[in-house]
């Protein structure tokens, strides 16, 4: 589906997400706060200061990727949308981006908003 004011690309599902990968869109999800993922380790003490979107088809999408210091989610923004669905725009990417070890999860990077 396409935004009428943007005519850019609306997200809602895996399918679109890898789709798009590498370009601009918005994705539709709910919004859930998450501790960093570290390998091996689970601790529930962690803070939940990361965050995903839960698309329509249960998949999740990191926003920004895990080794990105743009990952950590403010306070604010954590309370002001958990569990609520949201619409986020930034690139789509397929597999996490990442400067060294991360994930092999889908992600969006450059946030331009969060609504």
């Amino acid at each position: 589906m396409k935004n009428r004011d943007t005519d850019e690309r609306v997200i809602r599902n895996i399918r679109e997400f890898a789709e798009f990968d590498g370009r601009y869109v918005t994705v539709v999800g709910k919004y859930r706060s998450i501790p960093k993922p570290r390998k091996g380790i689970s601790s529930e003490d962690a803070p939940k200061d990361h965050a995903t979107l839960i698309l329509d088809d249960g998949a999740n999408i990191f926003i920004e990727p895990i080794d990105s210091p743009k990952s950590i989610r403010s306070t604010e923004e954590r309370n002001q949308f958990e569990a609520r669905k949201v619409y986020v725009r930034g690139i789509a990417h397929k597999i996490m981006p990442s400067s060294g070890q991360s994930l092999i999860n889908p992600c969006i990077s450059d946030i331009t908003s969060i609504s």
